[in-house]
């Protein structure tokens, strides 16, 4: 996106000696022609044969031209004009370059502060994920995924949980709830989040994976073998919990459709 540029004009220019002698058509090039100048960071010349280029658009442009000389706001040079005084209310090409140097210098240092500022953000994200984690598998007694699941070079001897898992072995394991005695891995919990499909599935199900476990550790169930597919485990208990409604596929047909058919 280019950046917009100004010229300077005073409040009082319309009550100045010099335009009201010029008068109204010519006052108005004299504007043009500063935005030239400033366009062309020409320090206040303007060619002759630019003069039909500056958007004048009455066709007495020389005379007008000779109206400003005439008043004194423009000064006969070879090959053109220059604006009289123009230095004095704006600034000049080299002071046009400095300045969008320092710009775009300082662009580039305020770009490099936000970044490293958002670098030094994530630790602290980081942290505070891991204590809202804790704070909710407290209040809900069921424990949730770890936020980031690739391992830690930093952590990879970390101490093992209570069953005896390291931390990167439970983090490959990607489970989206750690069970007492059977987890339940992600792509398994998005699949019955999918079909539940209703705004409270996660809350539900992550309650129910808990009493799951608790019935198979402690309950009725202990002892019972959990098989040795955990997607074929909890899919099984996931039928018994929502039984799923026969499609049309395989809806019996009633009666009174079945003998309209028949000839």
């Amino acid at each position: 996106m280019s950046t917009i540029e100004y010229v300077k004009v005073v409040t009082r220019v319309t009550f100045h000696p010099k335009f009201q002698i010029a008068g109204a058509q010519a006052s108005w090039l004299w504007v043009l022609g500063i935005i030239y100048c400033r366009n062309m960071e020409s320090d206040g010349f303007i060619p002759s044969a630019s003069l039909k280029a500056l958007g004048y658009q009455h066709d007495n442009a020389d005379d007008a031209a000779r109206l400003l000389v005439e008043a004194g706001l423009w000064v006969v040079e070879d090959h053109g004009w220059r604006v009289h005084d123009y230095l004095d209310y704006n600034d000049s090409a080299e002071q046009i370059a400095e300045m969008r140097e320092q710009k775009r210098s300082n662009g580039a240092k305020g770009g490099r502060a936000r970044a490293a500022a958002l670098r030094s953000r994530v630790p602290q994200r980081r942290e505070a994920d891991v204590k809202q984690g804790a704070t909710t598998s407290a209040k809900q007694n069921v424990a949730i995924p770890d936020p980031y699941p690739y391992p830690d070079p930093n952590k990879q001897q970390a101490s093992t949980n209570a069953r005896g898992t390291s931390l990167v072995q439970r983090r490959r394991l990607n489970a989206a709830f750690e069970g007492a005695r059977v987890d339940v891995p992600t792509s398994l919990h998005l699949e019955f989040i999918r079909l539940l499909n209703r705004p409270t599935a996660e809350q539900e199900l992550l309650k129910w994976y808990g009493d799951i476990n608790l019935d198979w550790s402690e309950g009725e169930h202990k002892g019972v073998s959990t098989g040795g597919d955990v997607f074929a485990f909890w899919r099984a208990r996931f039928s018994e919990r929502w039984p799923s409604p026969p499609t049309p596929s395989t809806r019996k047909r009633p009666q009174w459709a079945i003998e309209a058919d028949e000839p």
